[in-house]
């Protein structure tokens, strides 16, 4: 891709490719910062740009600065502070001086004074590792984009112990705002263009938090469906601006569209396309919406109904066992040279999402068959010693196995003999929205890339129509981070937030049509049916009191190896298991509640 003037790069998911900030999106944010502050930036003020490239915001900013009717006196000692710009990449640091030396001449700056301000101005290194004074009136720019993985392992410890919002697999633009927030001045303002996946994901939850305790979202507009890197880069940029002013609305819009004739429109202080939030999200909760009717109905929701765990008792929900090394412990069918009692019938994510059943894989479970949990005596199993002997040294470099050089052979996740006998739920973590699979009798063990829901007070397939419909996959969609191609995560933290109606709320004859119109794949049936139980929830809330816990029902006895499984894109076929009501069966208080996707 071709630089040009005035555009800036910043690291995308690949290490190698650039992504560049076009001027009209450079000229839109300074004139909201300005609109914000309330006076054009010149250099009486103070300016930071963390990750500079080659110049899209700071030459624009410089010919703000230059543009006042007085011409500047450069032995002015306020000029030394007006900007500090850093840069890692010395090419476009190079570039950028060049390109600043050559306005500061053209603006009559003598040549050792615009030396002297490039060496102030624009600091090669690591905005992160840094030595700067607070108190800027601007934070602008576009902060690197690098995922976790492209992090190098000495930097990332040094973001982890500087900066608390670094956590889990975090984006480098969490710590770039966390700082660039800290050096903000009290009545300064902040805006950065960058990818919006910190709005909904986990990595993102302490940053969240930490902009709901001490900071003002003054405006947020999510362009990841207007292509403003261009139509072949998936970047899900958005524009953040941010300030101390604690208590004011904040103003949110999603915009398909995003150009030098649109976005323009959309500055104060009559904004188009911008929706006005009395309150914005509070503590780490996710960005979920920036429609404001959809804002308060999502409030009410969580007032007025339970969450899935509450709706029923014995309601539960975790993911599947993750085994650290996929290769040797996932079977593609059943080998006759080990014992069969230790190859177990799983089931993956790829199974659900096409509907096609069980399709013959064996999860190897390293544990006892005589259920104690613990792991076999190899000397006692031929079969099973033989083949993990075959690929110890594979094993054993794994972290679980460094850890407890005894069990190299066990799996990452402990496998639990309980959960696969268990009638439940299945849902992929990473889906297009509403597909639910139902292992009514409890054959199968999830994958990592699975959840799984069980429940004593639910009739398993009612819940799954509730959970394929639309009024659960909106709220899903809500809480995740879009994917190439519309796909969503389906995660703990959605999962535990997503609101329905409880058990008790459901009529017979409504749990009826439900569970026909899910297996017989009408979703608009499904549609109308949870529409008219949730606004009678809504309207009648306290006629409908969440089940107590009660006794866990014995779990349901393995059966036949092949039967059909039912999963669906929005709800079971026709042809799936016959409608025999099943009291679904609670796994044992051993199983983990919830954990994060593997994936």
């Amino acid at each position: 891709m071709p630089k040009t003037d005035g555009q800036s790069k910043r690291t995308a998911a690949d290490p190698n490719a650039e992504i560049y900030t076009p001027a009209f999106v450079a000229a839109f944010m300074l004139d909201f910062v300005e609109a914000r502050l309330g006076r054009r930036l010149s250099f009486a003020d103070r300016v930071l740009e963390p990750g500079a490239g080659e110049g899209a915001f700071v030459l624009p900013l410089l010919e703000r600065a230059l543009s006042t009717p007085r011409r500047p006196r450069w032995d002015d000692p306020a000029i030394d502070r007006f900007l500090v710009a850093c840069e890692t990449n010395p090419a476009s640091l190079r570039l950028l001086r060049e390109r600043v030396a050559a306005r500061l001449s053209a603006a009559g700056c003598p040549p050792a004074r615009a030396s002297a301000l490039l060496d102030r101005w624009l600091r090669p290194g690591d905005f992160l590792r840094a030595t700067l004074d607070p108190d800027f009136d601007a934070v602008v720019g576009n902060p690197p984009y690098v995922r976790f993985d492209a992090i190098a392992d000495e930097d990332a410890a040094f973001y982890r112990d500087r900066y608390p919002t670094f956590r889990g697999r975090c984006d480098l633009c969490v710590p770039f705002f966390e700082r660039g927030l800290s050096l903000l001045a009290p009545g300064g303002v902040f805006s950065f263009i960058c990818s919006n996946r910190f709005t909904k994901s986990e990595y993102g939850s302490r940053l969240r938090a930490l902009v709901a305790a001490r900071y003002h979202v003054v405006a947020y507009l999510n362009l990841e469906h207007a292509p403003v890197f261009g139509p072949d880069i998936a970047a899900y940029p958005a524009i953040f601006v941010i300030d101390r002013r604690r208590g004011e609305p904040t103003l949110a819009g999603a915009f398909d569209r995003a150009d030098a004739a649109s976005l323009p429109r959309s500055l104060p202080p009559h904004p188009e396309g911008l929706a006005a939030f009395p309150a914005w999200y509070s503590g780490e909760d996710a960005w979920a919406t920036t429609d404001a009717l959809a804002f308060a109905r999502r409030k009410l929701l969580r007032t007025r109904l339970p969450s899935l765990e509450s709706s029923a008792s014995g309601t539960r929900f975790g993911i599947g066992v993750a085994t650290g090394a996929d290769d040797v412990f996932v079977l593609p069918s059943r080998r006759s040279d080990i014992e069969a009692a230790f190859q177990i019938p799983l089931v993956t994510g790829d199974d659900v999402r096409a509907g096609a059943g069980w399709t013959g894989r064996r999860l190897l479970s390293p544990l006892d068959p005589d259920g104690s949990g613990r792991l076999a005596d190899l000397s006692s199993f031929p079969g099973l010693s033989a083949y993990l002997h075959a690929h110890e040294a594979r094993l054993r470099r794994r972290y679980v196995a460094k850890a407890n050089p005894q069990a190299w052979y066990r799996t990452l996740d402990v496998v639990h003999p309980a959960l696969r006998r268990a009638p439940k739920l299945l849902l992929p973590d990473i889906q297009t929205g509403g597909i639910v699979g139902l292992d009514e009798r409890g054959l199968w063990y999830p994958h990592h890339n699975l959840y799984w829901i069980v429940s004593d007070g639910w009739h398993l397939p009612v819940l799954a129509a509730i959970l394929a419909g639309t009024f659960a996959e909106d709220q899903i969609r809500g809480e995740s981070s879009e994917l190439r191609g519309g796909s969503i995560r389906y995660q703990a933290k959605n999962l535990a937030g997503l609101r329905i109606p409880p058990a008790n709320a459901v009529h017979a004859d409504e749990a009826t049509d439900l569970e026909a119109a899910w297996r017989r794949s009408d979703r608009a049936t499904i549609d109308r049916l949870v529409s008219e139980i949730v606004e009678r929830c809504l309207s009648d809330h306290a006629g409908y009191e969440i089940v107590p816990e009660q006794t866990v029902l014995d779990l349901v006895g393995e059966r036949g190896s092949r039967d059909r499984f039912a999963a669906t894109r929005s709800c079971a076929p026709k042809s799936a298991a016959s409608n025999r009501r099943h009291r679904a069966a609670a796994v044992k208080p051993t199983l983990k509640k919830a954990k994060k996707s593997h994936a």
